[in-house]
């Protein structure tokens, strides 16, 4: 009898072991110790505590939300703030009460914490002196260190020895880096002799910028200011062409949803999502995560195969979790507002996204594109998975 009772609390001692075993990507933790007994570290806007175990940052004010990083045992006190989806005026950062606020100057993009220091400015300024101040083009997106001269112009421009922007021969084109008469980059293929040949699909909606700050859509719009969308360093070979190797691009946070792994696969304890029924149109097809019937792109769930929207899909692929109902609901929310893609031009997404340094709308699929490639998404490729 003595022996059955042994064995019996062995087997729950290994039953609770096995309860609390840490398990990546699941409960929002993001990395697990060796001996699987704890987690290290946690997926944005959650924190470990001292039970090695991931809690959700609870910042009171307007500006909680963008609470990205908090203290694991007072997670109303944040350590670091970010405006992942681009829709604040300007720039955020945690205070040394642990708040999240606007950056103090009113056209940064990015401060630090606790001082509110500038270290970059929105597209259309420069970081001079500490402070953002307007560059004096505008075709300019950025003038770090002197106003009067642009380091990195809009598509379709080349920035000259004088850091003046100067807009390409062709029209069509959306890179010259070298000359004006030469195009080194066509928005549909490869250019001939400098120039762009006719648009093969010219059967599709012609994309029309409505102001000078949208970008060309490319097939390597790559980004030579000093990083890429992920912030990265990239090729000279850009749709935004600069003079010299500076420091836009560096903040990496387009395309991105928002936060990270605020829910789990399916099995898991976290969030879970509420159950929709079919659609009325869309031919029946619905997210089975977000329910939306409104998508660029359809995508398959590498757990089950379920139906996904480009925005869960593209969030599991990322981060291997359900896309989060909080962001969801943000989402519905911001959806009543009349919007176009600036990329691909359609109107209907799951997700709205902002270009890192035009600050331009973007579709969930383009703004995804981006991250991922570091360039913006190829006409064609919209076209064939129903961008338009």
């Amino acid at each position: 009898m003595r022996y059955v009772v042994v064995f019996v609390a062995l087997l729950l001692a290994v039953a609770g072991a096995s309860a609390h075993k840490c398990v990546p990507n699941k409960n929002n933790c993001e990395k697990c110790n060796p001996s699987r007994s704890k987690c290290l570290s946690c997926y944005d806007q959650y924190s470990v505590n001292r039970k090695g175990q991931c809690v959700e940052c609870k910042v009171p004010g307007d500006l909680g939300w963008t609470c990205v990083k908090c203290k694991g045992d007072k997670p109303s006190f944040c350590l670091e703030c970010n405006d992942w989806e681009g829709e604040q005026p300007t720039g955020v950062y945690a205070t040394h009460s642990g708040r999240c606020k606007y950056c103090p100057d009113k056209h940064c993009d990015s401060c630090d914490s606790i001082s509110g220091k500038c270290r970059e400015c929105r597209r259309g300024f420069g970081l001079v002196h500490g402070k953002c101040k307007k560059c004096g083009d505008e075709e300019c997106i950025s003038c770090n260190k002197n106003a009067n001269k642009c380091t990195l112009c809009y598509s379709g421009n080349m920035v000259n020895k004088a850091g003046k922007c100067v807009k390409c021969a062709d029209p069509s084109c959306v890179s010259c880096p070298k000359d004006p008469k030469v195009c080194t980059e066509c928005p549909w293929v490869k250019p001939v002799g400098g120039k762009c040949p006719p648009n093969p699909h010219a059967d599709a909606p012609a994309f029309k910028p409505q102001s000078p700050s949208m970008l060309r859509p490319a097939s390597a719009s790559r980004l030579t200011g000093g990083g890429s969308a992920d912030g990265d360093a990239v090729p000279a070979e850009s749709g935004l062409t600069a003079a010299t190797q500076g420091t836009v691009g560096t903040a990496g946070t387009a395309g991105t949803a928002g936060t990270a792994g605020a829910a789990e696969p399916s099995g898991g304890t976290g969030a879970a999502s509420p159950s929709f029924g079919p659609p009325g149109g869309s031919g029946g097809k619905c997210c089975t995560n977000c329910g939306t019937a409104n998508t660029s792109s359809w995508r398959k769930d590498p757990q089950n195969g379920s139906t996904l929207c480009s925005a869960c899909g593209q969030y599991k692929k990322m981060n291997g979790t359900d896309r989060p109902v909080k962001l969801r609901q943000r989402q519905a929310a911001q959806d009543e507002q009349p919007r176009v893609c600036t990329n691909c031009a359609i109107t209907e997404t799951s997700n709205w996204r902002r270009h890192p340094l035009t600050r331009e709308m973007l579709c969930n699929a383009c703004g995804n594109y981006l991250k991922l490639h570091g360039v913006m998404r190829p006409l064609v490729t919209a076209q064939s998975e129903g961008g338009y």
